[in-house]
């Protein structure tokens, strides 16, 4: 099982590369949408990994769910904002920050979840 400092670091660093990506990329169509989406899975790969723990259902649910939340949080931002230069890309930047924490915490708990009741 992954130790909480580790998931926090982790967890943590991926959420400034969302921030970082979300911001320098969020005036190009589609272009943040594919980003964000290879970080969030390569975010949830290691932590399902590190956790010792496989894919089961409550984690691709947990997964899928987080998943639509930061899709629909960040089209709302995007499309909202992101015609104004710089306020756009730091809405959308802070959205998507918020959402890969949410994203990265549930995913932590539905590991933690899953190896308590193995």
């Amino acid at each position: 099982m992954i130790s909480r400092l580790k998931a926090h670091l982790l967890i943590h660093g991926f959420a400034a590369a969302h921030g970082g990506t979300a911001f320098a990329l969020s005036q190009v169509p589609f272009a943040d949408t594919a980003a964000l989406t290879a970080e969030t899975i390569a975010m949830v790969a290691l932590i399902v990994k590190n956790c010792g723990s496989g894919w089961g259902e409550a984690t691709i649910e947990a997964f899928a769910a987080q998943q639509l939340a930061r899709f629909v949080g960040v089209e709302i931002a995007k499309h909202g904002y992101k015609y104004i230069p710089l306020y756009g890309n730091a809405a959308n930047a802070v959205t998507s920050v918020a959402i890969t924490e949410a994203v990265g915490w549930a995913t932590y708990e539905a590991c933690k979840t899953q190896a308590e009741a193995a």
